[in-house]
């Protein structure tokens, strides 16, 4: 199983889990230089995404956690172009999508 995980709040982290194992975990700031940055980049998503060799639509559960409903739309935006579709997502607290 593969799992993807999405914080945009401090630290903004993205996580790829498969099979219980770590696979990628990087924070946004090791990618702008922007200590402790913050928010929703697709760039990054993508990046993360590469350096995996994953596509979205390997993906099967999502996390994303983020107090900005922008986020969420963002991203969703980035899944259908880039799949068609969204993975699952699971509730990570602040708001949630449910798709």
């Amino acid at each position: 199983m593969r799992v993807m995980g999405i914080n945009t709040g401090h630290d903004a982290t993205v996580t790829l889990v498969e099979d219980g194992r770590i696979v990628l975990n990087l924070e946004l700031e090791r990618f702008t230089k922007v200590k402790n940055d913050y928010g929703y980049s697709e760039e990054f998503v993508r990046l993360c995404l590469d350096r995996a060799g994953w596509r979205v639509s390997d993906i099967d559960l999502m996390g994303l956690h983020s107090i900005w409903d922008k986020a969420h739309d963002d991203f969703k935006g980035f899944c259908a172009a880039d799949h068609g579709d969204v993975p699952p997502f699971v509730e990570l607290g602040g708001t949630s999508v449910a798709c």
